[in-house]
């Protein structure tokens, strides 16, 4: 990330970025903005990054139909007899993105369309969701890593850029600690397994408004119902950028019936429900040396931004991106500035 950016003034509208990771503290619960930790700065370039990428228009599409005009080129890959629907365009670099629970390769949508131009972007449906296989598996970091390594392998990909969000942010962390010398770099949003501590407030709000949900599922309509379930916790605006996407993915998981939630689900009860088991998972960030960006939503319900901090600092070559106007899905709700982001720092050798 370029230090042209040190110093520049607060801008509610901009991601906050924060290097290096020895210069952060450890955060308490309530202190987590960069002001209290005094942490230096930094700024995607927007306008130098659209020269170079296309920039994403904010509602680039009007029906759901219509998102697979920018990811068009996809393949169908047997991985231990569990087909997995692939994503793939572009050339260059690859570049692998590893979506969420309960959601789909489509989350990935604009940082697809900016980025396949300079990379050979790659976005699986996890085993469990969307178009790819998988009902009855045992769901958890241990059985998604075999898989992966096995994509991997049947796509001829060695040397990688590793992206996940959430769940897959898990599972890129798992692999880079699995398979150092394979990631060349890792991004992460909002990803699990960073921190030690779980937000279970949330669960009280997800469990009030599970009328939306259900509702949203039975008529199968997004807007309101499904929007207002993820409103505030998961998207801090799902009728802005990320609206069009959210109903491509619902109406692929809605074919899974529940699968989609209890692969995750059961990735979670397994490997980081125990508070002995987080612990031990954190401990072994320190083993990731590569170059990392952690990028996370200010206002993520799921998991707070606490988590962001701490494994910046523990992580030895990370660096931090907080998008002010994001919840769990910057890469949706602040396409262009997420963009911006990712490309410095993919281009800063």
């Amino acid at each position: 990330l370029t230090n042209e950016y040190r110093g520049i003034s607060r801008l509610p509208s901009q991601p906050q970025i924060s290097r290096p990771s020895s210069q952060l503290s450890e955060p308490s619960q309530k202190q987590t903005d960069h002001q209290d930790l005094d942490l230096p700065l930094y700024y995607p370039d927007v306008t130098a990054f659209s020269k170079n990428f296309p920039l994403v228009r904010k509602s680039p599409y009007n029906t759901c139909c219509e998102l697979n005009q920018t990811m068009e080129t996809s393949i169908t890959v047997p991985v231990d007899g569990l087909d997995t629907f692939v994503f793939r365009e572009g050339s260059g670099p690859p570049l692998v993105m590893l979506h969420g629970m309960a959601a789909t390769s489509d989350c990935w949508l604009y940082a697809f369309e900016a980025l396949k131009s300079h990379y050979t972007t790659i976005a699986p449906d996890l085993p469990g969701h969307g178009r790819s296989g998988g009902r009855v598996h045992p769901y958890g970091l241990d059985f998604y890593l075999e898989w992966l390594d096995g994509l991997l392998k049947a796509l001829g990909t060695d040397d990688l850029i590793l992206m996940g969000n959430s769940m897959g942010g898990a599972i890129s962390l798992a692999y880079a600690m699995a398979h150092p010398e394979r990631v060349q770099r890792l991004i992460l949003v909002d990803a699990l397994g960073l921190g030690t501590k779980l937000s279970f407030s949330v669960a009280g709000t997800m469990t009030f408004r599970l009328p939306y949900f259900f509702a949203g599922m039975l008529t199968q309509q997004t807007d309101p119902y499904l929007l207002r379930y993820f409103q505030s916790w998961s998207f801090l605006n799902p009728w802005g950028s990320p609206k069009d996407v959210i109903a491509r993915m619902a109406e692929l998981n809605r074919q899974k019936g529940l699968w989609a939630f209890a692969a995750g689900t059961r990735l979670l009860l397994v490997d980081f429900l125990l508070p002995g088991k987080r612990r031990a998972f954190v401990r072994r960030l320190s083993e990731i040396t590569g170059p990392t960006l952690i990028t996370w939503g200010r206002h993520d319900g799921l998991l707070p931004v606490a988590n962001a901090y701490d494994g910046a600092k523990r992580i030895p070559n990370a660096r931090l991106c907080i998008f002010e106007n994001s919840a769990h899905a910057p890469m949706l709700e602040e396409p262009e500035a997420f963009n911006a982001a990712v490309q410095e720092f993919l281009a800063d050798n």
